[in-house]
């Protein structure tokens, strides 16, 4: 080499360098189209089963709660005033459809209590089911991912615990407001917290662990036993 140019072999290096760094890159942008593209398919195949039909009884106490919660400040399972305070049915579900009504009616305006268990409001209100529906889909993905440190493990997980959510007749728990939805989303996210805590020594795992498993019990009593 001539004064004052690189060394060959540093060259050599600056470009094995740049190389293995646009590998990475290109690699992370593959990854990113795999995850935009699941999350696509996923959360139209989850829409798409959410009509205005009516819910089961359990589930319309639920709501029952819930629009009384939002409409009065009470849990209560009666249908106009003078309304009794109940937990008949365990409180953060219902807790969540107040919340939805609430945004529904700052949207599209107040309507009757009665609105929320037919037609258009009550589909609005299954549109919930899509958060818990992601954090069942997205806890699952990043316990398999930790666990095992692949990607594509993670990616195959994910697809793997939304088969029982695939489009069938009736549509079932994703066109409802049950419980067993949030309930697996939660235990999910709680016992992989739990593992990974343990596995890794996180102390804000072991919270977050517990925060879940806390919630899950305002969601599913049985959870506790």
């Amino acid at each position: 080499a001539t004064s004052g140019s690189p060394h060959p072999l540093f060259d050599r290096r600056l470009m094995i360098g740049c190389e293995r760094t646009m590998s990475i890159m290109r690699l992370r942008l593959l990854k990113l189209c795999f995850v935009g593209l699941l999350a696509v398919i996923l959360l139209t195949m989850w829409a798409r089963q959410i009509t205005d039909g009516p819910i089961i009884p359990d589930a319309g106490q639920s709501l029952q709660m819930g629009v009384n919660f939002e409409r009065h400040g009470i849990f209560s399972l009666d249908p106009a005033p003078p309304l009794s305070p109940t937990n008949f049915r365990e409180p953060l579900i219902p807790a969540v459809s107040a919340l939805a009504v609430r945004i529904s009616d700052t949207i599209f305006g107040e309507s009757p209590p009665e609105a929320y268990f037919s037609g258009d409001r009550l589909r609005y209100l299954k549109y919930q089911n899509l958060f818990w529906l992601s954090l069942l889909s997205v806890g699952t993905f990043w316990i398999a991912r930790s666990l095992t440190s692949s990607f594509y493990v993670g990616l195959f997980a994910a697809i793997l615990v939304n088969v029982p959510f695939r489009p069938h007749y009736p549509p079932g728990l994703i066109d409802d407001l049950m419980t067993e939805i949030p309930s697996a989303a939660m235990l999910v996210v709680a016992s992989g917290a739990l593992a990974i805590a343990f596995s890794r020594s996180r102390p804000s795992l072991f919270v977050l662990s517990g925060a879940m498993f806390g919630a899950l019990t305002l969601t599913k009593a049985v959870a506790l036993y």
